[in-house]
């Protein structure tokens, strides 16, 4: 599957993917190239998720799988191609360093997004102001994934590719 940059809801965003570890698996088998970054509401919840993704690969944790939150990181510069990490980390890089998030990874997937606090309202915020210069032609490469628990599919809001 060849994924291009283009709006889509619900129901057209990904094939339906039942658990959360999936959905970057599936990015990362369909493109050699993707860097991903997946939020999670708590620190635990990153660290986890990254050693199940991990485990299900047969790999290491922090070579292809990795979870950066608050001062504990296992990634490898170079090799690591979907880090895990805390809303407030995101949001972190993305006030301080935007340019570093947009230049480091491909997609961004923002996981457990109904469960609303400030950082995470703050976070969306930032990224629906990207995709709006990504598409007015000012970031050419802003990728954004929102996905519900409650939810089988992902909610895409862009993808790397060519705008459609």
């Amino acid at each position: 599957m060849t994924w291009k940059r283009q709006k889509v809801d619900d129901k057209d965003a990904l094939p339906v993917l039942k658990h959360k570890q999936e959905v970057p698996q599936f990015l990362l088998d369909s493109d050699p190239k993707a860097k991903i970054v997946v939020t999670q509401p708590r620190r635990l919840a990153a660290r986890a998720l990254a050693e199940r993704v991990t485990a299900e690969r047969g790999s290491v944790i922090g070579r292809t799988i990795g979870y950066a939150v608050s001062r504990d990181k296992a990634t490898t510069l170079g090799t690591t191609r979907c880090t895990f990490v805390t809303v407030g980390l995101l949001l972190q890089l993305l006030v301080f360093r935007p340019a570093d998030v947009f230049n480091a990874y491909t997609h961004i997937i923002v996981d457990e997004a109904h469960e609303r606090d400030v950082d995470l309202d703050l976070l969306l915020l930032l990224l629906r102001r990207a995709l709006r210069r990504q598409a007015s032609g000012r970031d050419p490469h802003a990728a954004v994934d929102a996905k519900e628990a409650p939810r089988s599919t992902a909610c895409q809001i862009g993808c790397a590719g060519t705008t459609s």
